[in-house]
Parts: structure tokens; sequence; C-alpha cells
């Protein structure tokens, strides 16, 4: 009884990996022979952050590759390099690209989510976000934020300092309520 129970669980066994590597190899048969039909880009927060939009990340690629994604074979498509290559804009926190089985590239591009502003007197205004990175942008078409003016800082304990308070403050609705901090020689803040 234990021996043809031992050998039927082997015989099942053996089938389902037989079965998956069926699958596994007809599937690359079919993905060797699936050609890139058409770009699909996505951005999950442009309704709240309006750093990117879609004409710009089609625009990245063109400049990149031009039209040599359409009719290519997508195992000749470096996935990988597509979200490298878009991730190296600051503003850009993530980009996902994958193929549907329809042969459609799918890239998703995630912005940074801002907690607040920085115009050093005399240089260009840059963003912080929730984890502490700091970006540029171009343009005026950044989110409302708590705006720091005056002798920015740029001490990195000091940054981590400002970035727990926005933090705080975000979190306790006092953002909503200061638009604006000033910053003095000394490093410190008045609002």
């Amino acid at each position: 009884g234990k021996v043809i129970a031992l050998s039927l669980r082997c015989i099942a066994a053996a089938a389902i990996a037989g079965a998956l590597v069926t699958v596994v190899v007809l599937g690359n048969s079919y993905r060797g022979k699936l050609l890139c039909s058409s770009i699909e880009i996505c951005i999950p927060d442009s309704s709240s952050l309006h750093f990117i939009g879609r004409k710009e990340v089609e625009r990245m690629i063109c400049e990149k590759w031009g039209d040599r994604f359409v009719g290519k074979y997508v195992t000749g498509i470096e996935l990988g390099e597509v979200e490298s290559a878009l991730m190296k804009r600051s503003v850009i926190r993530k980009a996902d690209a994958y193929f549907t089985c329809d042969g459609v590239l799918h890239i998703d591009v995630y912005q940074r989510n801002p907690v607040a502003r920085f115009c050093p007197e005399g240089e260009r205004p840059f963003y912080m976000d929730c984890e502490g990175r700091t970006f540029h942008i171009s343009g005026n078409n950044g989110p409302e934020v708590i705006t720091f003016t005056g002798n920015i800082c740029r001490r990195a304990q000091w940054k981590d300092d400002v970035l727990e308070l926005c933090l705080w403050m975000r979190d306790k609705g006092w953002a909503q309520r200061i638009k604006s901090i000033r910053c003095d020689s000394d490093g410190n803040l008045t609002m």
C-alpha cells in the first residue's frame, strides 16, 4: 500500500514537472516570436503630481530609442534599460516596464512625492520628497508644499531634521496651514 502510494506521488510529481517544462518551453517559443505592437504609458499619480506627463515620457523614449520598439521582437527589448533610462530623471521615483501577451509594452512611471520646496537665496529652487531625496523641476508646475526660503543649510543633519519636521507637520495637518518658513544663517527656522 505504501509503495503504491509513493509510486503514484512520484508519477504525479513527474507529470506536473513535465507540464511545467512544456509550458515554459512553449511560452518562450511564443515570446520569441512576439512583436511589440504598441506602447502604453501610465502615470498613476498624475492627477495629484504634475512633474512629468505622458508626452514627456514618450519624448524621452523617442530620443533614446527612436521608433525602434514597435515591430521589434519583445525578446530584443531590454526592459531594465528602459526603466533605468527613465529613472535618470530626478522627478521619477520608479519606472516599471513590462509586456502583456498581446505584445503591448506597458511603462508605468511613478513620480516623487515632495514634502518641501527650498528656495535658497540666489540659487535654483528644489524639492525634497518623503524619502529625503532632493530634486529640481523645470517650470512652475509643482504641488503646494511648505516652502523654505532664506539661507538654506546643506548639512545632512539639518536636512534630516527638516524632513522629520515636514513629515510631522503633514501628519498632524499643519502642512496645509503653514505656507512658508524662513531660514536664518544659523539654521534657525521662523514661521
